[in-house]
């Protein structure tokens, strides 16, 4: 009987990886019948295990197929974590799944770790499991991502994450808009008082034309700084400044 387990490729592939990256499930289920758990670990030379493989092709099932042979896949890998493959490629599905499987793994993560997957998870629009994250930590609010941007930058610069409730129409995205609301204003919190970062955030708001993050802004700020003496007039102040930058910013 050949060894179905032996590397097939010049990367180091075997065929579980390659069966995974081709979504072929039978095939998958029928070598993991024959693949003992060990083999499950298989690394390709740059540190991807098959997990990887279904990871980045989106294939929940196939994912579940290897967890039901080995529990601790999600954790292996010498290179990127499955969950951050999926967090990065937009796999809603895939990411929630994995992060289900490994939620109390994530909670051990360092603070890096945790900044990086949550800012990762902002990025794909994966709020629900952002908002986890950031429970988890709430440190991680002002993470930012490879180019520097905050959470708050990334949604203020993202008006189809937040659906207006006239157009309730949309309910296939009533529930992840949802999300990037809670989100923005748990986000929001760790800014309080912080001039800078918010006229910033007004002028991406304004700038892509962000109306319901603008409202958010102005609501959750008056409420704040109405607190201090003098305090909305300020804000106003600064809300007209972030105007008069857009408008001059479309002039150019």
């Amino acid at each position: 009987m050949p060894d179905i387990q032996r590397r097939i490729t010049t990367i180091g592939e075997t065929a579980l990886h390659i069966a995974a990256a081709a979504n072929q499930e039978d095939f998958v289920k029928n070598l993991l019948n024959r693949l003992s758990r060990e083999n499950l670990a298989a690394e390709n030379n740059v540190g991807n295990t098959a997990l990887h493989y279904a990871t980045a092709a989106g294939n929940v099932k196939i994912a579940k197929l290897m967890l039901e042979k080995r529990s601790d896949l999600p954790n292996l890998g010498s290179e990127e974590k499955p969950l951050f493959m999926a967090a990065s490629l937009g796999h809603s599905q895939m990411a929630q799944f994995l992060y289900n499987k490994t939620k109390g793994i994530v909670c051990g993560w360092n603070q890096t770790e945790q900044a990086k997957l949550f800012i990762t998870c902002v990025g794909g629009e994966l709020y629900g499991i952002a908002m986890e994250i950031l429970m988890i930590n709430r440190n991680i609010a002002t993470a930012r991502n490879m180019e520097g941007k905050t959470a708050l930058q990334l949604l203020a610069r993202n008006p189809s994450a937040f659906v207006s409730k006239s157009r309730s129409w949309l309910k296939f995205k009533q529930e992840n808009s949802k999300q990037a609301s809670e989100l923005f204003k748990k986000c929001l919190q760790e800014y309080r008082g912080d001039d800078a970062v918010i006229q910033n955030v007004l002028f991406d708001a304004a700038e892509e034309g962000n109306i319901e993050c603008l409202i958010m802004l102005i609501r959750l700020n008056l409420i704040y700084y109405g607190k201090q003496k003098g305090g909305k007039a300020y804000f106003m102040l600064r809300l007209r400044s972030a105007m008069k930058a857009y408008s001059a910013s479309l002039m150019r």
